[in-house]
């Protein structure tokens, strides 16, 4: 059976080993998840991983509903460092230095000092809370039957197996003097462990518009300052292959400020749709009204309304925080029905999105078709046809049939023609994701 889709932007699909890092989730989660994304930005294809909360009972049923349909390769437990566990709680770690005590002012200091070349790292989780979450994910076991976890830290030596590229110059961190809202921008430019740069609101290096427009993005109507993310260095594990959004897709907004809401927010900007963390509160006035600006631009430029949902709050509240958005004159107009909708995190479903695969045997090349008009402008093609399965192997996925138009497949949105053909499978790819 064919059938045919209509893609309005081709995107990038996921062709590295899908990463989740697993933190803690109690009152240290900010710290952990900015450490985190942290290391994701600097990992071969973390462009696209996600993080996941673990408290004592296990993880959130939405998130993990939600990451089952990211289906991760590799399931990474955070390590801390001496130095994050002095920046959590100064002075609980006892620290002699020929017999006395190193005074408090230079106990951090003197910490970094001794982990500049070798982080000392312990374990946050206990291998059975990670092996609980390991087999609610059904993350991918190699054939010698080991389950693939990995203890990882931004500062620790690169796995071979993940492929880790070291960040590329130029990475900018944007800080907003507030962890949450930091996070927020994180979740969209990543945050480099070691930045060549750092632009801070608090020192005007920054301004709310700018960091409004960072917590949400929305393309032509309001776009991010052009400057290097720490996000850049990791589309070394990444495609373009066949891929986009659909048609009429709206923006989904996550409220709350629980780690859990953050890992709702990551998981489905990462590979379901456009995402929006709005860690606020009512009482947060002065950002409400950059909010709903960017807000307002951005659900402009697309004919759906808003989704909003979140793992903490109730609907009712979830209702008083978009109105206390929408009361400061930025978001809708007068008259005009309420610009959102609410949706139950249990009934977020990525279905505009499609999962591609190719054959089992993994030994077909593909690449995005292309044609060239008669003023000699280079273009892709944003439909493709999609065929069923016919092998009677009932494996859930489609094939892919895509035939180039006889103009050579050139470079496209300045992406080199290496980049647009998928290069031999590695072992550890296991699927094209759209």
């Amino acid at each position: 059976m064919n059938s045919e889709m209509g893609f309005t932007n081709v995107a990038v699909s996921l062709r590295a080993p899908r990463a989740t890092v697993v933190i803690p989730n109690d009152r240290r989660w900010p710290y952990f998840a900015r450490r985190a994304l942290e290391f994701l930005s600097q990992t071969r294809g973390g462009a696209r991983g996600t993080i996941l909360p673990l408290g004592p009972i296990g993880a959130n049923p939405a998130v993990i509903r939600l990451l089952r349909r990211y289906d991760p390769d590799h399931l990474l437990p955070l390590m801390a460092s001496l130095t994050d566990i002095e920046e959590i709680q100064p002075g609980v770690q006892s620290l002699l230095v020929d017999g006395k005590p190193v005074p408090p002012m230079k106990r951090l200091d003197f910490i970094r000092g001794a982990e500049e070349h070798a982080p000392h790292l312990k374990p946050l989780l206990s291998e059975e809370q990670v092996s609980d979450a390991r087999r609610e994910l059904n993350t991918f076991v190699d054939d010698d039957g080991h389950a693939r976890i990995y203890a990882v830290h931004p500062l620790q030596t690169p796995d071979p197996l993940l492929s880790l590229a070291s960040p590329i110059g130029g990475a900018v961190n944007f800080e907003t003097g507030h962890p949450l809202l930091d996070l927020a921008i994180g979740l969209h430019r990543g945050i480099a462990a070691s930045p060549t740069k750092v632009q801070r609101l608090t020192q005007g290096d920054l301004t709310r518009f700018q960091v409004s427009s960072a917590i949400v993005p929305a393309d032509r109507a309001f776009p991010t300052p052009q400057l290097p993310t720490p996000a850049d260095a990791t589309v070394a594990g990444l495609r373009e292959i066949t891929t986009g959004f659909h048609r009429d897709r709206g923006r989904l907004v996550v409220l709350g400020r629980t780690a859990d809401d953050f890992a709702l927010a990551l998981a489905w900007g990462h590979f379901a749709g456009p995402v929006v963390w709005l860690p606020v509160t009512r009482s947060q006035t002065t950002w409400l009204a950059d909010f709903g600006r960017a807000l307002d631009m951005a659900r402009r430029y697309g004919s759906a309304p808003i989704r909003v949902t979140s793992v903490s709050l109730s609907i009712t509240r979830c209702d008083a925080l978009m109105s206390a958005l929408r009361a400061t004159g930025r978001l809708g107009s007068v008259g005009e029905p309420e610009p959102w909708v609410y949706v139950d995190p249990f009934a977020l479903d990525p279905t505009a999105r499609t999962d591609l695969r190719l054959d089992e045997r993994w030994d077909q090349r593909f690449a995005l078709p292309s044609s060239r008009d008669e003023a000699g402008a280079n273009s892709m093609a944003t439909r493709f046809p999609l065929m069923r399965p016919v092998d009677g192997s009932g494996h859930d996925h489609w094939l892919v049939d895509v035939v180039a138009d006889s103009a050579p497949i050139l470079s496209f949105a300045g992406f080199p023609i290496e980049r647009l053909l998928a290069p031999e499978q590695d072992r550890w790819e296991t699927l094209v994701r759209a």
